[in-house]
């Protein structure tokens, strides 16, 4: 288990560290199952960018490994180049791959399907992101120009939806459309580490930061110890009584993400300063520049609107219910016997329901984490391409006696807020 410090900011390079330490790999090497690997001179190579070999360097890589290439075999033949010797003891992590699994079962009946969509997919997740962005940059303008409040309540809602679309590029091969997600004030390069190496990898367990970063304010799984949303009897923060404030916190998010990397950044010396970081002052520049006679308040103000119903809309629609829900699997639950990875993404999403079918608009399940459980088994596989692999996926289902989960966003929330807030010690523990 990793080392709680709630005196961190930055959490990721704190996350690196844990594990690196619990996957008692040498500091100069990379694990793949049972064997290590050098990738030092394959780090420039690597198609994905380097950063998915760098930042994992002295860490176990074999559920990144296993997920990240649905080619797997062809993978497998570049890493045997860098192999160094076997491993002594046991991985850290109990998830398996077995070639009967779950897991491999599907992505050996998916790979077919995979190949021959991708010779005629159609670019139409790249279509609908900068659609969305159009729609925000348009409103925009026209809130600058009229100084409409409207204007720019909407134009934050069509920026969510473009960095929801733009953060199915963070599991790709290095590129510019997931720098749209860095219009927002969260960080793109960030993400990439939080989301796709550590919450894709690990859901809903110790290891996955979008769990364990809210703590010690909210303790999503089950724990003896009680969040500070129960301990400190805080107005602004206490939910169940204050539903009329829920929406105030919400519309933070990525506010206190900013802040939380700027400080990282400058003040503590805990993470690298990137240029992104000042796409908000570069937004600024042009609220300035459309409006040279508004006063700075009024520029913050306007700016200030745009980004709290952007942060509100990517939080209504990303944070409930897909996780975070009654039916899920926890770490600290009573777990399935059979360990395959699969099953554990399996366990921890329920899909929404207008996606259940190949039928449903993709710009719809792109722009809200649709099809999230085969997002979370192939997070390389364009979202158009995924579509296809729904009947093999519920056959695969089917074949291990497994049901297929839906939900609906509204009673997300509720199922979220039933997590959030439930008595931990009742929860079930192993």
């Amino acid at each position: 288990y990793p080392k709680e410090d709630f005196t961190r900011i930055d959490v990721i390079n704190h996350w690196f560290e844990n594990k690196r330490e619990i996957d008692g790999v040498p500091s100069k090497l990379w694990r793949v199952h049972d064997k290590y690997y050098d990738l030092t001179d394959f780090i420039e190579k690597h198609p994905g960018g380097k950063i998915w070999i760098e930042k994992n360097k002295g860490t176990d890589i074999t559920e990144l490994f296993e997920s990240h290439h649905i080619e797997i075999e062809k993978a497998k033949i570049i890493l045997k180049i860098y192999f160094v010797k076997d491993a002594k003891t046991q991985r850290n992590s109990n998830y398996t791959f077995h070639r009967d699994g779950f897991y491999s079962s599907l992505r050996a009946r998916v790979l077919p399907i995979y190949r021959a969509a991708s010779k005629t997919a159609q670019n139409s997740t790249h279509v609908t992101l900068y659609s969305w962005f159009c729609c925000m940059v348009v409103f925009l303008c026209l809130g600058l120009q009229s100084s409409q409040i409207s204007c720019f309540l909407i134009a934050g809602f069509f920026g969510a939806l473009t960095i929801n679309v733009a953060h199915n590029f963070f599991h790709k091969a290095d590129n510019f459309h997931m720098r749209l997600f860095d219009i927002s004030l969260m960080s793109s390069t960030r993400w990439r580490q939080t989301h796709a190496m550590s919450h894709h990898t690990f859901p809903n367990t110790c290891l996955d930061l979008e769990v364990t970063q809210f703590e010690p304010f909210a303790y999503l799984m089950p724990k003896k110890t009680t969040s500070l949303l129960f301990s400190i009897k805080n107005e602004i923060i206490n939910f169940p009584k204050n539903d009329q404030k829920k929406p105030i916190l919400l519309s933070v998010t990525t506010t206190i993400d900013f802040l939380k990397r700027i400080l990282s950044s400058f003040f503590f010396a805990e993470q690298e300063f990137e240029a992104v970081n000042l796409i908000p002052l570069f937004e600024l520049a042009v609220f300035y520049a459309f409006n040279e006679n508004w006063m700075f308040f009024f520029i913050i103000f306007h700016f200030t609107m745009r980004d709290f119903f952007f942060s509100f809309s990517f939080a209504f629609l990303s944070l409930p219910g897909i996780h975070h829900n009654t039916v899920n699997y926890y770490e600290g639950h009573e777990s399935r016997k059979d360990t395959d990875w699969g099953l554990l993404q399996v366990d921890t999403i329920v899909d929404r329901w207008f996606t259940a079918s190949e039928n449903t608009s993709h710009a719809i399940a792109v722009s809200a984490f649709g099809d999230h459980t085969l997002h979370h088994l192939f997070p390389t596989v364009d979202g158009a391409i995924l579509k296809s692999f729904i009947p093999a996926y519920k056959k695969t289902l089917q074949d291990f006696g497994i049901k297929y989960k839906q939900s609906n966003c509204l009673y997300d929330w509720q199922e979220f807020f039933k997590i959030l807030y439930a008595t931990k010690p009742e929860m079930k523990q192993k």
